[in-house]
């Protein structure tokens, strides 16, 4: 796991005085490789890289990595978690010499151009600058775990892991997009392509892209395909035993400790369950929870790590909200408002403090149907009538709350899948932006539509059966740009490595053949998943309701936080920004603070975008440019 950056400019000047601006990049990314560094460059490109040691801890690791004719130089952050088997597949073809993946992406670039993708079975993101063609090509894992943040101007490409590495740049125009804003709050996160400035871009997943004289040109290479294949319940559990193990096998070679991050709900268990059964050795688990019970998931930890003999390690966390939230804004670089990356930025630093590899269950729920909101996707199957009268007979007591969620779902029923899709994801919906915004900002962005967005999303899917949409929405939205972002930022902030087996893209495409009835049947989600767990965990585990990874905001900010987040978002300095009126800022907090509603969440988003200003437009982090690690 690395850190990669670089330039590349076909401006008549030559651009070796960039090396400093890249040399200060690289120091910038020094958490996520705190091993070895690397720089090269000739006249039209400079790249830099920042190493994690974890497969051939030799020197022959070094990057930036050059072709043998020294025609071809490479960065790369990730893994490729297939590269021995690679080497044997092409090695009557292609001459080997190492022991590592990034010989084998250079290799097989060299032979097939964009083509090598297609083999490439892991986490990666890279950049490759061929001097012959004078281009550079670069690309991004299929589902989206590894980043890559670029911009062009002026002729020139700059490129890195992370977004305010590329503020260092003193010839590139950073402008806030105020459609970002928008979605920002709209979702809790900004989606890609886009960032928190107009002329900067995230690389979207399964994409490559190809930089030459100064043209660029983006395609994607790979499409998971949402279409539901006939088998058998047991065709299908032999099926996924098969390849979960062997994903997490692949996930379990390195040259360095590793060990799991375990919450005690299904995934993590299903990722404890396997590396116990294919390590020699006993897995290590790492696990923490807050002192208030409800959000607390340690029984159910402790209950996998006795089933499975694991070296536990569990950590009560009592954060410092007010040190550490400023902290993850910059390591963010944008506003995120997914306020889990607390916790995870926690569980990350006790992990790294024994391993340097962690094994994870993200992916679980959107592949295999984990949470509540695909439930109506499933009962709309059969329509409105079949899927009341199925949601009706729910075990829920008859009282007010539950006749409020059968008028709700009935309203639902007569929307569009990205409207219903929009109103169970949404932070801020319309209605309530429009008495936020201030008329100004307000009449900038009312032509915005997060809802739009999400039908252009959708039509790149177009096949995708009824019961699979929301869960396809969320494998091409919340998932790279959500979760996979929280999980990626906050464990390289400690230096860690976090390995997905249920993202392995066999897996991914495995569990998008499935029958719809296998994922969620008679109202039970994961079905599948349940079913193989049978036997392997306690039952306990495998019917325990869902519980997310959340933090106790609701409390804290109607207790120890009040005053702080009252006096950052009603200063004169936050108001000043012109995008929210004071009384709407006060109605959010004089209503969570009553206990009327729980508006903890739309707090923090709004928390969040004001320290992000006060980071990095206020001058704190351009003016400082304070390089030291954090």
């Amino acid at each position: 796991m690395c850190g990669i950056c670089g330039f590349v400019s076909f401006r008549p000047d030559p651009i070796e005085n960039s090396g400093s601006l890249t040399h200060q990049m690289m120091h910038l990314l020094e958490h996520r490789g705190p091993d070895d560094s690397g720089f090269w460059n000739d006249r039209n490109a400079i790249l830099g890289h920042r190493r994690l040691s974890i497969i051939d801890l030799s020197h022959s690791g070094h990057q930036p990595k050059i072709s043998d004719d020294g025609t071809k130089v490479l960065v790369f952050n990730g893994e490729i978690y297939n590269f021995a088997e690679l080497k044997k597949q092409f090695g009557r073809d292609i001459s080997f010499r190492y022991h590592n993946d990034s010989e084998v992406i250079l290799k097989l670039y060299e032979k097939f151009h964009s083509g090598c993708l297609q083999y490439l079975r892991g986490m990666f993101a890279f950049a490759i600058w061929d001097a012959e063609q004078q281009e550079l090509f670069f690309a991004r894992d299929r589902v989206g775990k590894k980043p890559f943040i670029y911009s062009v101007q002026n002729d020139s490409l700059i490129f890195a892991s992370e977004l305010r590495a590329l503020l260092l740049s003193p010839d590139f125009r950073f402008e806030i997009d105020e459609a970002a804003i928008f979605h920002y709050l709209t979702l809790q996160y900004i989606p890609s392509p886009q960032t928190i400035y107009k002329n900067v871009f995230k690389l979207p997943p399964a994409h490559y892209g190809i930089y030459k004289k100064g043209k660029l040109f983006i395609d994607r290479y790979w499409q998971l395909r949402h279409r539901a294949t006939k088998c058998s319940e047991e065709e299908a559990l032999e099926q996924l035993d098969v390849l979960l193990k062997e994903a997490v096998r692949l996930r379990m070679i390195s040259d360095v400790p590793l060990g799991a991050l375990l919450s005690g709900g299904i995934d993590s268990s299903t990722i404890v369950a396997l590396m116990s059964e294919l390590s020699p050795q006993r897995v290590k688990t790492f696990h923490i929870h807050f002192e208030e019970e409800d959000y607390s998931e340690a029984v159910f930890a402790r209950e996998i790590a006795k089933r499975f003999e694991t070296e536990h390690h569990e950590l009560v966390v009592r954060p410092d909200f007010v040190e550490v939230l400023p902290k993850l804004i910059l390591h963010y670089s944008e506003p995120f408002a997914d306020s889990s990356a607390i916790p995870y930025y926690y569980l990350s630093r006790m992990t790294r403090d024994s391993v340097t590899v962690a094994l994870g269950g993200d992916g679980g729920d959107e592949l295999f149907g984990g949470y509540p909101r695909y439930q109506f996707s499933h009962y709309g199957l059969s329509g409105a009538g079949a899927s009341l009268l199925a949601y009706a007979a729910r075990p829920i007591p008859l009282n007010m709350r539950y006749m409020w969620r059968v008028r709700k779902f009935i309203d639902e029923l007569t929307l569009d899948i990205p409207s219903i899709y929009l109103k169970k994801i949404c932070f801020f919906d319309e209605e309530e932006k429009s008495a936020l915004l201030t008329p100004e900002f307000y009449e900038k962005t009312k032509n915005y539509s997060t809802l739009e967005w999400l039908r252009n999303r959708l039509s790149s899917f177009p096949d995708v059966p009824f019961p699979e949409i929301l869960m396809a929405l969320d494998i091409q939205t919340y998932l790279p740009d959500d979760l996979l972002v929280k999980a990626d930022i906050a464990s390289m902030a400690c230096s860690l490595e976090a390995r997905c087996p249920f993202l392995d893209h066999r897996v991914m495409e495995f569990a998008a053949s499935l029958p719809a009835d296998l994922k969620i049947r008679a109202g039970v989600s994961k079905y599948l998943l349940k079913r193989y767990l049978h036997g392997k965990v306690p039952s306990s585990i495998v019917q325990r309701s869902k519980m997310g990874f959340g933090i106790p905001l609701r409390i804290w900010f109607r207790k120890d936080l009040q005053d702080f987040v009252q006096d950052i978002l009603l200063s004169p300095t936050s108001l000043g920004r012109g995008y929210f009126t004071r009384s709407g800022i006060q109605k959010i907090l004089r209503n969570h603070a009553s206990g009327m509603f729980d508006n903890s969440y739309k707090i923090y988003a709004l928390l969040v975008l004001e320290l992000w200003h006060r980071t990095f437009v206020d001058g704190s982090f351009r003016v400082g440019l304070n390089l030291q690690r954090l």
